[in-house]
């Protein structure tokens, strides 16, 4: 009888080692690079020897096989020897059958179902072990290495080339899981994702349209263009021909202001023309390879579109950005005895709420420059006032066609001119 226990003990106990193996190598390499970063956010030590387990897979799975094979060997080999001192010639069929149900059961198909759903946890637990079995079986592995080697050695080198390859699924994965967990801040994950988002969007989405250029003729006189570039605080002015369809190209504000060549046309320089479909990843690249600031946009006619500069591409990622002359947008501004500046994209709900007020609702209109261009019905001009409800908004400054800042008086009733 004890002879019939330790058999059926040390069955028991190699099963149990091919569970521990199976459950190992599941565990591990089904681990996501998202996973691997968590586990070693944890559990710096068990997340760090994980990494090494799995970047050296050919030792992790060549010491997995080596442990999971000899047990299996020496488990079939008891449970055999057993089956026969108990049912005699008719004990190997009854080892077969019951040793094969009982490993696929315990030692493969149970574990690994197991390792898939925890394999976070299991992984973080069984990495010691393992790695420690793997040490031990170095001379054994050495062994094999050397002999597989001629039939893996191109293999492994088509290989080695991917080792490393992350893909942007995961990339953007790990990000938004950063920014959840507050390892970076929602504003810096809001640019990582706007990087991988930007790329394959057309030009034409983020340009500066037709109407809203600002541009002299070649025939106006430095002093036009200087009231020009004065009043528009533009760090570029397009130049045309004859008529906005006919641009030969742009004036840097500071290279003529402050250089000494009184003839803006000979300081025009040349522009950049690319279709309204074209990738802002590309154009990006354009900008970098040709050190170029800005393109002109045209339609599928060859007509002028839109402006797009490196300023805009980059806005895209991190926000809004101003020149050397250029003034951001003011949000709301107390002045005092009643009054506020407001910038013109500020949204007309915002200052509703902040200044509880009772704005006008304008279908499509969501901003106080939108409010004001439809309350006056046309482009107004600086110094305009218009009447909203129990308020008077003056228009304090335009640039090119855009209002961008509104000056807000409460309890004033605005006049329409």
């Amino acid at each position: 009888m004890s002879a019939h226990l330790g058999y059926l003990l040390g069955i028991s106990f190699l099963l149990g080692l091919s569970a521990f193996f199976s459950m190992s190598e599941t565990a591990l390499f089904s681990l996501s690079r998202l996973q691997i970063w968590r586990i070693r956010r944890k559990n710096p030590a068990a997340g760090n020897l994980i990494h090494t387990l799995i970047t050296r897979s050919r030792r992790t799975l060549t010491a997995i096989l080596i442990g999971n094979n000899l047990v299996n060997v020496m488990a079939a080999s008891l449970a055999t020897t057993w089956a026969v001192g108990v049912f005699g010639s008719e004990g190997v069929w009854v080892a077969i059958i019951g040793f094969t149900g009982a490993l696929l059961v315990v030692g493969e198909v149970t574990p690994k179902i197991y390792a898939v759903h925890r394999a976070d946890s299991i992984a973080a637990a069984l990495c010691w072990p393992l790695d420690l079995f793997a040490r031990l079986t170095t001379p054994l592995r050495a062994c094999l290495k050397w002999m597989t080697n001629p039939f893996l050695r191109n293999f492994l080198k088509h290989m080695a080339a991917q080792e490393n390859w992350v893909s942007q699924e995961e990339l953007r994965a790990i990000v938004s899981l950063s920014a959840r967990e507050g390892v970076i801040d929602s504003r810096r994950g809001e640019m990582i994702e706007n990087v991988f988002s930007f790329g394959e969007r057309p030009v034409k989405e983020i340009m500066t349209p037709h109407t809203d250029l600002v541009a002299c003729s070649m025939q106006s006189t430095r002093e036009a263009l200087v009231e020009k570039m004065r009043e528009t605080r533009r760090s570029h002015i397009l130049i045309y021909r004859e008529r906005m369809d006919q641009m030969v190209g742009f004036v840097s504000t500071r290279a003529f202001l402050l250089g000494p060549e009184p003839d803006f046309r000979k300081m025009i320089q040349p522009l950049y023309f690319v279709p309204e479909t074209r990738r802002i990843g590309d154009l990006l690249t354009d900008f970098e390879h040709k050190r170029m600031e800005l393109a002109l946009v045209v339609d599928e006619y060859g007509g002028t579109a839109g402006l797009v500069t490196r300023e805009d591409i980059l806005e895209e990622v991190v926000g809004e950005l101003y020149d050397e002359f250029e003034r951001p947008d003011e949000g709301i501004v107390d002045l005092g005895g009643g009054r506020y500046r407001i910038g013109g994209n500020v949204p007309v709900k915002d200052v509703s709420e902040k200044l509880g007020l009772v704005l006008p609702q304008h279908e499509n209109v969501e901003t106080v420059a939108g409010l004001v261009l439809s309350l006056y019905g046309h482009i107004p001009q600086e110094g305009i006032q218009v009447n909203a409800g129990s308020v008077a908004l003056e228009v304090e400054r335009v640039i090119g066609r855009r209002v961008t800042s509104v000056l807000l008086t409460r309890g004033s009733k605005g006049r329409i001119p």
